[in-house]
């Protein structure tokens, strides 16, 4: 609906709200990338990779920024799942062509996802647990209506608990990487190299606001995958 979506003026340009992704179907996680994969003009890559190709372009043609800085390690879970945590996005704009020369030379499309400010007012935690991974989200008023502070963590605990819905997943993945072995139905927890793997993404920012018509912000984000095999 509209609450998820809104379509720009600007030709082939949309807008999309992540508050809204947990309402799609998910294995997991709520992720970004999955999302965006239903939008026309937009799918996946492949074998199983959470890049996105848009207009029939290569994963790597994509311009992905963080507030407005570029992100190249754009996947967890070997392309499964997108390294972004929903909960500090704000919205994500994607442009599918047409866009300006500032975001350079991309063939294909530009993601441009925007964190959120956090709140100036009351201080908030929010935590989540599924069935791969836990997630803490924390804002705090830095100064009432001028300034504030979001912290969020994501790590998933692959390495420690191995849920039916993350072995399914990894089986997948590790079955669909053997070349010519289209049946192959192999059980890797059930031999003696069973994978020891997590992945986490930390993200900080620091907003001040001095006027109405001014803003200020320091962002700062890291992703991990972490694979023992």
């Amino acid at each position: 609906g509209k609450n998820l979506l809104e379509i720009d003026d600007n030709i082939s340009q949309i807008t999309f709200n992540p508050s809204e992704i947990s309402t799609l179907p998910n294995l997991g996680e709520n992720d970004v990338f999955s999302a965006l994969r239903r939008l026309p003009g937009i799918s996946g890559g492949q074998d199983a990779e959470s890049g996105l190709r848009i207009r029939g372009g290569q994963t790597d043609q994509n311009l992905v920024m963080f507030d407005g800085i570029s992100v190249y390690h754009v996947d967890h879970l070997f392309g499964f799942f997108s390294a972004f945590n929903s909960n500090v996005i704000k919205n994500v704009r994607v442009n599918k062509g047409g866009f300006d020369a500032r975001f350079g030379g991309r063939t294909s499309g530009v993601v441009d996802i925007t964190g959120i400010d956090g709140n100036k007012v009351n201080p908030s935690v929010q935590a989540e647990l599924n069935m791969l991974s836990a997630n803490v989200l924390l804002e705090l008023p830095v100064v009432k209506d001028k300034a504030s502070l979001v912290f969020g963590y994501r790590r998933a605990f692959t390495n420690i608990i191995q849920t039916s819905t993350y072995q399914n997943i990894f089986n997948n993945i590790f079955n669909s990487s053997l070349p010519n072995t289209p049946d192959n139905n192999t059980d890797i927890f059930q031999g003696t190299n069973v994978p020891d793997y997590f992945y986490s993404d930390l993200n900080a920012k620091f907003n001040f606001k001095p006027s109405q018509k001014d803003a200020i912000s320091l962002s700062y984000y890291q992703g991990q995958d972490d694979l023992d095999i």
